[in-house]
Parts: C-alpha cells; sequence; structure tokens
C-alpha cells in the first residue's frame, strides 16, 4: 500500500518503478498485519521491485535439454540431492508437484506400456511446469542464484520468496508474486524431484522424450526406521490401506515373487514389501538406459564430492562452485528438522542401533533376490 505524508510508524522508501516513475512503498514496523493482508502487500511491492530483469530470463527451457526426473521413495535423501541439484545455476527446480491438482491421475504403478493412456497428459504436465508458481513447488529453501541473474534481482527473488513461504504457512499453497517463481535462464534444466512416482518411471520415460531420470536408493531398514520414527512424531503418514492394497495386487512379476516365498503380517514386512516392489520396477525400467542413473544414498552420504561430481558429469552439467559451495555446507552439521537438509556422514546409518536385528534379518529375507534388494545384499 501506498503512506501519506503522514503516516505513523512507517517509513517511505523510494523504489524506480518499471515504467520510471517513482513510487513510495509503505515499509510498516508494525507486526500486526494478517497474513493475507501481508501478501496483498507482497504482490503489490513485487510489481515494482528488481525490475532490471531480462525478459529472456522467463523464457521456456531450451528444448535440447531434457528435463532432470529426481525420483526416490521418501526418507531416502531426495530432498536433500534435490537441493544439491537446484543449487546449479543452470538448474530450474519444482518440488513434488504430483501434489498439484493438474497432474494426471495415475495408478501406483504405470509402466512403459501405459504411456498409450497417460502420455499425453504427461507431456503437458512437464511443460507446464516450468511456469508453475505455487508456493510449495517453486519456492524451498534456500534460494540459489541463477545463471545470468542480477545480484538485485537475486536478492529480491530470495526475499519475495521467503515471504511467501511466510504467508503459505497460514494461506495455503499461494502463488508467488509477480514472476518472482521464474529464475531460470536460456538453456537452464528443469529439475523434477518425486517421491510418489517411483513405480511410474517406465510410463513417465516412455512419455517424456528426452529425459534423464535420477533414482535415489536407500537401504530398506534405513527408510522403515525412518518412516516409523515420522509417523510416530506425526510428521508422516503411514501407507494407506488403499496404496498397499493396490501394490498386493499388481500383478507384477516382482510382487509374485516375493508373495510366492514369504507370508507378509506386519507393518514392517509390508513396507519391506512396498520398498522392494516399487524400486525394483523403477531399477529394471532405467538399468542400462542413457541418460539414467541410479544412486545409493549411503554412497551419497560417505562421498558426496565424488558421487555428486559424477551425477553433474552424466546429466551434462558443467562443475558449479555454488553447488560445491552448498555440499559441503550441507555435509558439515546435522539439522534437526525431520525434513532437513543437512547431514554429517555420521548420520548414514543410525538407524542400525535402534533397529533390532530380528526387523533387519526379515526385511533382508523380504527384498533380497529383487532387483533393488541385490543394491544392497547381493544375488
Amino acid at each position: 500500500g501506498h503512506a501519506g505524508a503522514d503516516a505513523p510508524i512507517c517509513k517511505r522508501i523510494p523504489v524506480q518503478a518499471p515504467d520510471g516513475r517513482l513510487a513510495r512503498i509503505t515499509s510498516s514496523t508494525q507486526s500486526c498485519l494478517s497474513p493475507k493482508t501481508a501478501y496483498c502487500q507482497l504482490v503489490c511491492l513485487s510489481s515494482f521491485v528488481c525490475p532490471d530483469y531480462p525478459e529472456a530470463m522467463s523464457s521456456t527451457l531450451n528444448p535440447r535439454s531434457a528435463p532432470i526426473l529426481l525420483v526416490g521413495l521418501a526418507r531416502s535423501g531426495t530432498t536433500w540431492l534435490a537441493k544439491l541439484l537446484d543449487s546449479h545455476p543452470d538448474t530450474v527446480y519444482r518440488h513434488e508437484p504430483e501434489a498439484l491438482p493438474f497432474f494426471p491421475p495415475m495408478p501406483i504403478i504405470a509402466g512403459k506400456e501405459d504411456a498409450a493412456v497417460y502420455g499425453q497428459s504427461l507431456s503437458r504436465f512437464v511443460r507446464g511446469l516450468v511456469t508453475l508458481d505455487r508456493v510449495n513447488q517453486a519456492a524451498t529453501l534456500p534460494v540459489f542464484r541463477k545463471r545470468g541473474e542480477s545480484l538485485i534481482r537475486y536478492q529480491g527473488r530470495r526475499a519475495v520468496t521467503q515471504l511467501s513461504k511466510l504467508a503459505g504457512n497460514r494461506l495455503g499453497n499461494i502463488r508467488i508474486p509477480g514472476n518472482f517463481a521464474v529464475g531460470q535462464s536460456d538453456g537452464s534444466r528443469l529439475v523434477w524431484k518425486s517421491v510418489v512416482s517411483v513405480g511410474r518411471i517406465g510410463c513417465i520415460r516412455e512419455s517424456v522424450q528426452p529425459l534423464h531420470v535420477v533414482l535415489l536408493i536407500r537401504h530398506p531398514c534405513g527408510v522403515i526406521a525412518s518412516r516409523g520414527q515420522g509417523v510416530e512424531q506425526r510428521v508422516m503418514a503411514p501407507v494407506g490401506p488403499n496404496e498397499m492394497t493396490e501394490l498386493l495386487g499388481s500383478g507384477s512379476e516382482v510382487a509374485r515373487s516375493i508373495l510366492e516365498r514369504t507370508q507378509l503380517h506386519t507393518t514392517y514386512e509390508l513396507e519391506a514389501f512396498r520398498w522392494a516392489l516399487l524400486n525394483s520396477l523403477a531399477v529394471e525400467a532405467i538399468s542400462d538406459q542413457p541418460g539414467c542413473s541410479i544412486i545409493r544414498y549411503e554412497d551419497l552420504c560417505t562421498d558426496p564430492e565424488s558421487v555428486t561430481g559424477s551425477l553433474l558429469a552424466s546429466l551434462n552439467l558443467s562443475p558449479s562452485d555454488q553447488l560445491l559451495g552448498f555440499l559441503r555446507r550441507s555435509t558439515s552439521n546435522t539439522s534437526p528438522r525431520f525434513y532437513g537438509i543437512y547431514r554429517e556422514k555420521v548420520s548414514v546409518d543410525q538407524w542400525r542401533g535402534s533397529f533390532p536385528e530380528s526387523i533387519q534379518d526379515r526385511v533382508s529375507e523380504i527384498v533380497r533376490g529383487t532387483a533393488a534388494g541385490r543394491l544392497y545384499f547381493g544375488s
């Protein structure tokens, strides 16, 4: 809003507007604004801040640059690796966009043969991710500077992003004002992170071409233990009965092979079955395929610089000082937040001390022999 000459407890800040006019934007020191009012003022402010951003910066992605799909089950480290890729100056990141209504309704498992049904909708969905401006998908923190972005523009985008996140905590998945959801330049790579499409990789690869796929896998006991903690802390929901029923009745060869040799009764056993089924379908879909990478979470934590460097090379992304700096900061301490992106190497196998060996043995028995299980337990 605009302040009059006698506006109390306010300071009037002159900001050069895009058309050259001198606008006076009110910066109130009062903290009693409602979230809705604060968001409305943020929308007004965004129309004046940082007008020097070139039009080219809001253009679509280079069609010759394949999007990157980073996929893995929840609690596998995908958020950390996603932010590492987001810290590269030539990427634009979208966080778990399947939560939005324009994602095509799909089964949990969809193979290459299902592209005939879902292919057109998936292709349209991916194209729309570039201009997506919802706070939950396009405003994850921290915010990184992109190639060709002026320092003023970057600082403005970071401020608007942080304020949008605060407003979104009360108002829901709001839009980021102005053009601040777009931080990419021509030729940038779209990075789409997903924790719900592990079983859909075959269909997505067939539908969206070209496409680079990065599958991040964590030890099944680590995933199960972490998910159990999340459920106990009420920050995660347990696997729903509908999803488990769909997985058990999928009829896939992986599911049949497990169900033929063992019975599943406990939550741990069902979680192990889910881990083996979805990850094995993903491994089989991308193994030995060009533009696809499979990374073990434990390897990433043990030697993050080497693994990240190899991944960048496979994705045709140049080395980045900004990425390297964030990588070193993110591995120098451990965040207390459940969904934190900072972790020390010693935290990789902390689950072993609290996860009974009898359950570990039972989990390995269920997953052993599957394509994903062989990554940890051999043949």
